[in-house]
């Protein structure tokens, strides 16, 4: 029972991860188009971009480096505690 949960749980996080990193590369191609076409991008990347640039002025840049060095430590123990092949 044990291990079809753990199963479960793997198989759902690969699913979640995949979807993040596929909303991430929306993000970045539309930040691209928009600098690339500058006006002429579209509505959408318009307002991926104008939301991006909000959430950058908005946000502290203390908060924005503390997230970064967040993320930094948790890639660097992912790396060190997994398992080699």
């Amino acid at each position: 029972m044990d291990r079809n949960v753990d199963r479960y749980l793997d198989i759902a996080r690969r699913y979640l991860w995949t979807i993040a990193e596929i909303a991430f590369l929306i993000v970045l191609v539309s930040v691209l188009l928009h600098l690339a076409l500058g006006e002429y991008s579209g509505g959408f990347v318009k307002g991926v971009y104008d939301n991006l640039v909000a959430l950058g002025r908005d946000v502290p840049g203390a908060t924005l480096l503390g997230v970064g060095a967040l993320m930094l430590l948790v890639w660097y123990i992912r790396q060190r505690t997994k398992p080699e092949k």
